[in-house]
């Protein structure tokens, strides 16, 4: 009873990728080595197969069983796909392994150029006589298709900051708060001023 108690929890911490299963003992007289490694949440691995990802034909190391929460899938098909913060079980030499380990992570670093053209910004802009937005309602006014923003509000001329109306016209001097991708609220803003520079 005592040996197999030890053995249930053996089996046990296995499953939970806390002890390395019994064949990868074995696996060091060929220099094969089993690392337990975790997917960055930020990867571009994340959401993609393995069959797409191609990691046995890329850096010749094979998945052994991604640990995913208390589930573990075992040789896993080429179907199965990566999440973030999966843990996952890879068989191959030391030098393959490092060099997974690299791409793996290199794979999770930010582009930090797109990642700050995505930060969004809330600007305003007036509704004047030349306004190319006068007597349009926000559904006409293409701020959202074209443009790429959204209306968060829109502040009348005695100070109320409205709940904007898609049905309602836009009226001198109304004030337009919009919040968007930096990139498309500047543009946005800009050709509402050049339009009216031009008028």
């Amino acid at each position: 009873r005592f040996f197999q108690n030890l053995r249930s929890r053996d089996v046990r911490a296995e499953y939970l990728g806390e002890k390395k299963p019994e064949y990868a003992g074995r696996l060091l007289s060929h220099d094969l080595h089993l690392a337990d490694m975790e997917i960055p949440g930020e990867s571009c691995w994340a959401g993609k197969t393995l069959m797409e990802l191609n990691l046995g034909k890329k850096f010749g190391v094979h998945v052994a069983s991604i640990l995913r929460g208390k589930r573990r899938i075992n040789i896993p098909g080429g179907s199965v796909r990566l999440f973030p913060m999966d843990k996952i079980q890879v068989i191959g030499t030391d030098e393959q392994l490092s060099v997974f380990n690299e791409a793996m992570q290199n794979g999770a670093k930010i582009d930090w150029e797109v990642y700050e053209k995505s930060e969004m910004a809330l600007k305003q802009f007036f509704i004047d006589s030349d306004s190319v937005f006068l007597g349009k309602t926000i559904r006409e006014s293409g701020i959202r298709d074209k443009y790429h923003c959204m209306i968060a509000g829109v502040e009348s001329e005695d100070g109320t900051l409205m709940v904007p109306d898609v049905n309602a016209p836009l009226e001198e001097g109304d004030v337009v708060w919009v919040v968007g991708e930096k990139e498309d609220v500047y543009q946005l803003v800009d050709q509402k001023n050049e339009k009216v520079q031009a008028g």
